[in-house]
């Protein structure tokens, strides 16, 4: 085994344990923010093509963050009347007031009416189209 290889293989290592903890501690932050999934973190085995037939290599890891803003999450329930929730699949479509063409999407159904009347979503939840 070379020492690239060697290091190749501790620097796969790291990287994917330092964005392991960075889910969990994104989990840990928001375990009480409104409309919030929690994130996991996936490892793979790599296995990279050797320079010399023969020669050994150690490869390395890759690891991938899902995020599932689709899932249901908890539905909790509020005193305000204009609080909704969505139960399965699926998204509240609303419109940001300050890009009025804008469409944007979100799970959070925490909703005030405004002085026109209007439903508004008072969460900063939204996810961009």
């Amino acid at each position: 085994m070379s020492l690239f290889s060697a290091l190749t293989t501790g620097v796969s290592g790291v990287s994917g344990q330092t964005r392991r903890f960075s889910t969990i501690s994104d989990n840990v932050s928001n375990v009480n923010t409104t409309g919030y999934k929690s994130v996991r973190t996936e490892f793979a085995t790599l296995v990279i093509d050797m320079m010399r037939p023969g020669a050994y290599n150690s490869g390395a890891i890759r690891s991938m963050v899902h995020r599932d803003v689709d899932r249901q999450g908890q539905v909790q329930s509020t005193s305000q009347t204009t609080d909704m929730a969505v139960a399965g699949p699926g998204m509240f479509v609303v419109k940001d007031t300050l890009t009025a063409s804008e469409f944007k999407y979100t799970r959070a159904g925490s909703f005030d009416v405004n002085s026109e009347g209007r439903s508004e979503e008072h969460t900063s939840e939204l996810q961009s189209q």
